[in-house]
């Protein structure tokens, strides 16, 4: 090759390349992130008794839901990142003037005409290489808003609450704020017209409005001279290939794409995208913004309150300004100054990097943070489990609610825990809840009654005494026969409920026909009145010895529970410590506590 044809060969023409390269990337994710989305729209139901369903549906059902789920939303990460490098690849471009240095000889050079990259004082800036650039902003932020509307649709805990605190952000904004909220929310508060504008936006409105800058993209980068900085012998490769559009079917993009599916389906078999309890505005929850928001979030918590609006609008919105002016800044600086620009531009990704970084660290570091989406973890395990069997037409809010392990836990720890403990946590005022009326429970108060476990702190004024002396041959049948009482009204609980995480003796709860402890230990009756009797009232009858023990009449079942909870004089008499909440709770939630309870005899 003849040194004329190296001098002029174009320097810049690898700079174009691969930012073709990664305009067909993104063009590449864009179409898998239609296709997949498609898929998802066709069992997606966008309400609010069916949002978080049909997504459990998908992941737990759908045949190969999960996986298409997973490549979605991890598409539309990879999508928003292939988004920057281009842009970064369109500014290299931008500020790249090697040109200069492949100048033909002077000799050569036709008369009048200046070097090339040397552009006369006042020359117009090439306009439309700046609208390109503005278009790629904006199909970026198309892409932003179809990823975050996207975010929201499972409507489960983490995205109600996220899209909580970004209305509470936007309505704060002087001016727009109000009308922002309006036009996201439709109402003051978050419900099924809020989730309607999300999923209009994520499927039809935003893609369009991205199609449509995608097409002035395409008419401007068909043309020479399309970038800013583009040299005169890029014009030749320009218009064999446009930076977005045309190129070889099997490239290296090809391949990046192919391994990025790959390495999605991967990802999915280990965990996958989260799905997270379903959405609860009565239940609070520590939200936190994805991975590209968290370097606002953190700057909004490094901003002192006064100075909030600045942090959260103000910085964003000059840096976005700046940003939008960046190639027309670039183009204006001298050639030898431009790496100074280019380096400002590394800080633009560098510092969002850091934010975001440091707010990751401190959630790990936050022992309450971390405590509250462990115990949201456990709702979301129970919910999953739950909607195995299936999610009833109310949704999953009243699927939640009843279940005793879910609504009647939360009930307990609202009401019962400063007195009772439970899987060491409450107070130890009165006997634990853990294991309740079973078997080794009963056992165990029988021979040892003034334990901590059961009433050493109750501070009553006559303790029973240890039955140890009865022997175990006597003490056996009578724990039989108090735990067979408390079957006589046993609840029929799902299956869910019994297997998971109530492993033992679950056939007895599903047990059809009604248990008659007279009858069925009628052996042991005159035991037990010979020596129980004379102290605890049975059926209006015994305390013989005036000792005013607990009536044991239906001992442990759904009705004593009630009567206990209700109206626990009645049984413990002048001994009762124990506060009555006849109006505390509504009939549903008294009965699901109730059969939380009466579940501690499934230890």
């Amino acid at each position: 090759m003849s040194s004329d044809s190296t001098n002029t060969a174009p320097c810049v023409a690898p700079w174009l390349e691969v930012q073709r390269s990664a305009g067909r990337l993104c063009l590449w994710l864009l179409g898998l992130e239609a296709l997949t989305g498609m898929v998802l729209g066709l069992t997606y139901t966008p309400s609010l008794e069916h949002a978080w369903s049909s997504v459990y549906y998908i992941q737990d059902r759908m045949t190969f839901g999960a996986r298409v789920r997973d490549v979605h939303r991890l598409t539309g990460d990879a999508l928003l990142l292939a988004c920057a490098v281009y842009a970064g690849l369109f500014l290299c471009r931008a500020g790249t003037r090697k040109n200069a240095a492949a100048k033909p000889p002077t000799g050569q050079r036709p008369a009048g005409q200046r070097p090339t990259g040397q552009r006369p004082v006042g020359q117009r800036f090439p306009w439309r290489g700046l609208v390109l650039w503005w278009a790629l902003l904006g199909i970026g932020a198309l892409v932003l808003g179809m990823e975050i509307s996207g975010l929201r649709l499972p409507w489960d805990q983490t995205s109600y609450w996220a899209l909580t605190v970004e209305m509470n952000l936007a309505r704060a904004l002087p001016v727009v704020g109000p009308f922002i909220h309006r036009v996201v929310a439709g109402a003051d508060t978050l419900g099924q017209l809020a989730l309607t504008r999300l999923y209009a936006a994520h499927v039809l409105i935003l893609p369009a409005m991205a199609a449509l800058l995608l097409a002035l993209a395409k008419k401007l980068t068909s043309q020479p001279q399309a970038a800013p900085g583009v040299a005169s012998h890029e014009k030749s490769a320009t218009n064999q290939g446009t930076a977005l559009g045309k190129t070889a079917p099997f490239g290296a993009e090809t391949l990046v794409v192919l391994a990025f599916i790959i390495g999605a389906i991967l990802w999915s078999v280990n965990g996958g995208a989260p799905l997270g309890a379903p959405a609860d505005p009565a239940r609070t929850f520590p939200a936190r913004p994805e991975w590209f928001i968290r370097p606002l979030y953190k700057l909004r918590e490094l901003a002192p309150p006064a100075l909030e609006l600045v942090a959260v609008f103000v910085i964003p919105g000059l840096l976005g300004a700046i940003l939008a002016m960046f190639p027309l800044v670039l183009r204006r600086l001298p050639a030898h100054s431009r790496k100074w620009a280019l380096i400002l531009g590394a800080t633009f990704v560098a510092l969002p990097a850091t934010l975001a970084w440091a707010s990751l660290k401190d959630d790990a570091e936050n022992q309450d943070l971390q405590v509250a989406l462990a115990e949201d973890q456990q709702r979301e395990t129970r919910a999953k489990e739950l909607a195995h069997l299936g999610v009833p037409p109310g949704g999953p809010l009243v699927m939640l609610a009843r279940d005793p392990m879910t609504r009647g836990r939360e009930l307990y720890e609202q009401s019962c825990m400063g007195c009772h403990m439970y899987q060491g946590r409450g107070e130890r005022k009165a006997p634990d809840i853990d294991g309740l009326m079973s078997r080794g429970w009963i056992l165990d108060m029988l021979k040892d009654p003034t334990h901590d476990r059961f009433f050493g702190k109750a501070d009553l004024d006559d303790d029973m005494p240890s039955q140890s002396k009865l022997g175990e041959a006597n003490l056996i049948p009578i724990r039989d026969f108090l735990y067979a009482l408390g079957q006589q009204d046993a609840p029929k609980f799902d299956r869910t409920i019994v297997d998971n995480p109530i492993q033992t003796q679950s056939a007895e709860l599903q047990e059809s026909k009604p248990i008659h402890p007279e009858v069925a230990f009628a052996d042991v009756v005159p035991l037990f009145e010979a020596k129980c009797v004379s102290c605890h009232e049975w059926k209006d009858e015994g305390d013989f010895l005036g000792m005013g023990a607990p009536d044991l009449t239906d001992y442990g079942s759904m009705a004593w529970l009630r009567t206990q909870v209700l109206d626990p004089e009645h049984i413990y008499g002048d001994l009762n410590k124990m506060p009555a909440f006849q109006e505390t709770w509504n009939e549903q939630d008294l009965n699901v506590l109730l059969q939380f309870v009466y579940l501690q005899r499934y230890p």
